[in-house]
């Protein structure tokens, strides 16, 4: 009983992380609104072979459930210093399956939209809590900021997220809690 109750301020914000706020938003063109500029003529050049690069976030990026434990797992574990050390191991097996059971797909598309889906497993019951969100993603050097709605809610999210090569992680406030879910480049 004290596991569950040491455990569930961490369960709660998982649990927020998947519902955080109110109705949808239909994609929009850009981050301003505008239509993107209509490309210049090219000139024929020598072809030289070169990996393609992806600007900023622009793909799909799928949930790291292991390194998004491993991000979280220090204030997680602060909360069970007082704890016997079984609890603790119990605590972590539980806190580590949730993370990798958890299902979150973002995908950032050139015109400045965003897409969330995403499905996470109730720990106590077998139910399986899914949303969407869809919204707007800016850029400035290695940070990203998201605005989403959630369909069916009607207040849009905001969140930062830091870009390190193929990793975004981006971090969650909820309840006074900070969660870091860290995602990987899929293409």
């Amino acid at each position: 009983m004290k596991l569950l109750a040491r455990s569930l301020p961490f369960v709660t914000a998982l649990a927020l992380v998947a519902c955080t706020s109110e109705e949808p938003t239909p994609p929009t063109a850009g981050a301003n609104g505008a239509t993107p500029p209509a490309e210049a003529p090219k000139v024929e050049t020598p072809k030289v072979e070169a990996p393609a690069a992806v600007a900023g976030p622009v793909g799909t990026w799928k949930l790291d459930g292991a390194a998004t434990f491993a991000a979280n797992e220090t204030a997680m574990m602060a909360s069970m210093a007082e704890a016997p050390a079984e609890e603790k191991q119990m605590f972590t097996a539980m806190m580590s399956e949730m993370f990798n059971s958890m299902n979150a797909t973002l995908t950032f598309a050139a015109d400045n939209t965003i897409q969330r889906v995403m499905s996470m497993p109730n720990p106590f019951t077998a139910d399986i809590t899914e949303s969407k969100m869809n919204g707007t993603w800016s850029a400035d050097g290695a940070t990203v900021t998201m605005t989403t709605r959630e369909e069916g809610r009607t207040a849009d999210d905001t969140q930062t997220g830091t870009l390190a090569g193929d990793t975004l992680t981006v971090a969650n406030e909820q309840g006074g809690q900070t969660m870091n879910l860290v995602f990987k480049r899929q293409s």
